[in-house]
C-alpha cells in the first residue's frame, strides 16, 4: 500500500502601499484569474512583524515548484508595473514642480530687476536734479526783501 503525500511549494511576495491592488484587481478579479491560470492558490496576508514580515504579502502555494515560480513571476511583473507607474507619476510631478519653481524665480528676478531699474532711475534723476542756488542782490544786509529772487540752474553735465 502506498501513501500519497501532497508536497506543497510555497512563496511569499511582499508589497508596499497600494501596489498590491494591481494584483488583486477590482473585486478580486485579477488574483482569481492568475490563480486559475497558474493552478496555484494565492492569498493576501497582513503584515506579521513578529515573524519577520513587516509588509503585507501574497502567499502562493502549488503542487509543483514550476507553477509557484511562474505565479511568482506574474505577480512580480504586476507589482513592478505598479511601481513604474508610481515612479513616472513622481517624475512628472517633480518636473512640474521644477517648472513652477523656475517661474517663481523668474518672477522674483523680474521684480528685483524692476526695483533696481527704478532705483537707478531715481538715482539718475537726483544726480541731474535741479540745483537751487540762492542769488544775493549784493547787499551785505541780512534783511531779505521780496525783490530778491532765487535762480534755478539745471546741471546737465555728467
Amino acid at each position: 500500500m502506498f501513501t500519497i503525500i501532497n508536497i506543497m511549494f510555497t512563496q511569499s511576495i511582499p508589497f508596499a502601499g497600494h501596489h498590491g491592488s494591481i494584483v488583486i484587481g477590482k473585486g478580486g478579479k485579477t488574483i482569481n484569474q492568475i490563480s486559475l491560470e497558474m493552478r496555484c492558490s494565492i492569498e493576501t496576508k497582513k503584515p506579521e512583524p513578529q515573524h519577520g514580515r513587516p509588509l503585507p504579502y501574497f502567499y502562493i502555494s502549488g503542487y509543483t515548484e514550476l507553477m509557484v515560480l511562474r505565479t511568482t513571476m506574474r505577480i512580480q511583473q504586476l507589482i513592478l508595473k505598479s511601481n513604474s507607474r508610481t515612479e513616472k507619476e513622481l517624475i512628472d510631478k517633480t518636473t512640474m514642480l521644477k517648472s513652477e519653481i523656475s517661474k517663481i524665480h523668474l518672477e522674483q528676478e523680474n521684480k528685483t530687476v524692476k526695483k533696481v531699474r527704478f532705483n537707478l532711475e531715481i538715482k539718475n534723476i537726483t544726480e541731474t536734479c535741479v540745483e537751487v542756488e540762492s542769488v544775493d542782490s549784493g547787499d551785505d544786509d541780512t534783511d531779505y526783501d521780496s525783490e530778491d529772487e532765487d535762480t534755478i540752474v539745471v546741471n546737465t553735465s555728467k
